[in-house]
Formats: C-alpha cells, structure tokens, sequence
C-alpha cells in the first residue's frame, strides 16, 4: 500500500493536470471569432434590429404569451424584505 503522502501528490497532480486542461479549453473557445447571432458578434446590433423589426425570435409575441401563461402572481403577495448585514 503506498503512503498518504505519495497518494496526495498523485492526486494532487492529476487535479493539476485537469485544470490546466480547463484553461486550455477556455482559452480555444475563447479565440473562436464571433458569427451570426451571438453576441459580440460585429453584426449582432443590425441582426437584433432585423429580429426586432420582423418580431422573430427573443422579440415573437407568441413566445412571450406561451412562457407567461402558466405564472399567477398574486396581487396580495407578501414582499420580503432583505435583512441587513
């Protein structure tokens, strides 16, 4: 059986060698160069416009009615207030 000691350093290596990969990841995705509807994309403000203008996607009118549909906020609804720190 190996010691605690030498189990640690594995294991703290391997985590090591995880999170290095996990920056790496980042950082690729982090190079890819905006398209289309995303934001940030060059174009996102004229696609938005274009989307605002045809009532298609975040701005469809069906959508929003279909979401909201099933929510029923009482109007005697208590408000909580948030305690100091």
């Amino acid at each position: 059986m190996t010691s605690l000691r030498k189990r640690k350093a594995a294991i703290s290596r391997q985590l090591l060698g995880r999170r290095m990969s996990w920056a790496e990841e980042d950082r690729i995705w982090d190079s890819f160069p905006p398209v289309g509807r995303e934001f940030g994309s060059p174009d996102f403000e004229r696609l938005m416009e274009e989307d605002y203008r045809n009532g298609v996607g975040v701005f469809d009118r069906a959508l929003t009615g279909r979401f909201l549909e099933g929510v029923r906020i009482p109007a005697d609804m208590r408000v909580q207030r948030r305690k100091r720190l």
